[in-house]
């Protein structure tokens, strides 16, 4: 535990820059893309998801995360240019310490992305509507694992498909996943499918209905921003 927190620690003293992915939505006209920050240089003995590391970084204390967000949040939309929507990652400790500064920021051409694999107290997701999502600003919920429940968050926007779920898919979970998105269309919930590797999981993602597709078949991260 010691060494993993001198690693979170030392992190926070390497170069930050920031990287995109583009969501190909075939249906629509608006472009979209996912901004992610990227440590520099990359810790090769150390193979830790994203994920895994913010959840590390925000036991040091909320406010490494929420600096964080910020932090990408103003460069994205300093350097954004329509008639993109960037999608940014946004973490509970960030709207308890800055929900006065989120309720300043423009909310056209962002969307924010919250994790499913991170519990959103109901107190907490109420401050996020009042700040962001009755302005109408968009949110999505990132990672869904479960094809046979339709999120229960109010005012989402959209969800998107943890990557992970193409890992050994039968036939059987193709066809729930089918369901899965249908009920997502009859709430108004849009759906953006990652993980697209293969031209194979893109065709199977369309006859889903999905609205968006993110995958490494577009592309790997390429640095931010476009030049």
């Amino acid at each position: 535990m010691l060494r993993t927190t001198s690693r979170i620690r030392s992190a926070w003293t390497r170069r930050l820059s920031l990287v995109y992915q583009p969501i190909w939505t075939p249906l629509s006209t608006l472009r979209r893309g996912e901004v992610l920050s990227r440590i520099h240089p990359a810790d090769p003995e150390w193979p830790i998801s994203p994920l895994a590391w913010w959840r590390l970084a925000a036991t040091l204390g909320p406010g490494y995360v929420a600096h964080l967000d910020r932090w990408v949040w103003r460069t994205v939309q300093a350097q954004a240019e329509p008639p993109t929507i960037w999608h940014i990652n946004l973490w509970p400790q960030t709207v308890v310490r800055a929900a006065g500064w989120i309720a300043q920021q423009a909310v056209h051409g962002l969307a924010l992305e919250v994790t499913e694999q991170l519990p959103w107290p109901p107190a907490v997701w109420a401050q996020l509507h009042r700040v962001w999502i009755d302005r109408g600003g968009a949110v999505w919920l990132d990672d869904w694992t479960d094809p046979d429940q339709v999120p229960a968050l109010t005012g989402l926007a959209g969800v998107k498909l943890d990557l992970h779920i193409w890992d050994g898919m039968t036939p059987a979970q193709a066809a729930r996943w089918a369901q899965f998105v249908a009920r997502c269309h009859e709430r108004g919930l849009a759906v953006i499918a990652e993980g697209i590797e293969t031209e194979a999981q893109r065709d199977v993602a369309l006859t889903w209905g999905c609205d968006g597709l993110q995958g490494f078949l577009w592309g790997r991260p390429q640095p931010w921003p476009i030049l």
